[in-house]
C-alpha cells in the first residue's frame, strides 16, 4: 500500500512514517483509497508544506556543508602542495649543505694534515736552526780573528 500511497498523494514518505502514521489512520478511516489519500492530502497540506521545507533547508545545508568542505579541501590541497614545496627545497638546501659540509671536512682534513707536516718540519729545523747558529757564531769568530789578524799584522808592518 505504500507504493500505492507514495503514486497517488505523488508525496514520498519514508517507509516508517507510512507504517506508524499513515497505514493506521487509513485501517481507522475506512475510506476507498483514492478518497482516503485526497482526504490526507487535504488535513495534512500545511504539515506537507512544512516537510518540504524542512527538506529543502536540509538538503541547502547539505549542499552548503558538501560547498564548505570543498573549500575546505581545496585549502588543504594548497597547503599540501606548500608544504610538499618547503619539503623539497628543505631536501635540496639539506643536500648542499651536507654536500657543503662534506667539503669543509675534506679541508679540515688536508689542513690538519698540513699542520702535522708543519709541526714535523718544525721539529726537525729545530735542530737545524741550532748548527746554523753555531755555524753563524764560528764565522763571526774567524771574521774576528782575520780582522785582528789583519789589524795587528799591519801594525807590525
Amino acid at each position: 500500500m505504500h507504493e500505492e500511497f507514495t503514486q497517488l498523494a505523488k508525496v514520498e514518505t519514508t517507509a516508517k512514517y507510512y507504517k506508524e502514521v499513515i497505514e493506521p489512520k487509513y485501517a481507522a478511516s475506512g475510506l476507498d483509497k483514492e478518497v482516503f489519500v485526497a482526504q490526507w492530502l487535504k488535513d495534512n497540506k500545511a504539515s506537507l508544506v512544512k516537510a518540504h521545507a524542512f527538506d529543502l533547508d536540509r538538503a541547502s545545508t547539505a549542499l552548503a556543508v558538501k560547498d564548505c568542505k570543498a573549500a575546505e579541501l581545496e585549502r588543504a590541497r594548497a597547503e599540501s602542495k606548500r608544504l610538499q614545496h618547503q619539503a623539497e627545497t628543505f631536501e635540496t638546501n639539506f643536500k648542499a649543505a651536507h654536500s657543503s659540509w662534506k667539503e669543509a671536512e675534506h679541508m679540515a682534513e688536508g689542513w690538519k694534515n698540513d699542520y702535522h707536516a708543519a709541526r714535523k718540519e718544525a721539529e726537525q729545523v729545530g735542530p737545524l736552526n741550532d748548527r746554523i747558529n753555531e755555524l753563524e757564531n764560528e764565522i763571526t769568530r774567524l771574521k774576528a780573528m782575520l780582522f785582528d789578524a789583519m789589524y795587528n799584522g799591519s801594525k807590525a808592518a
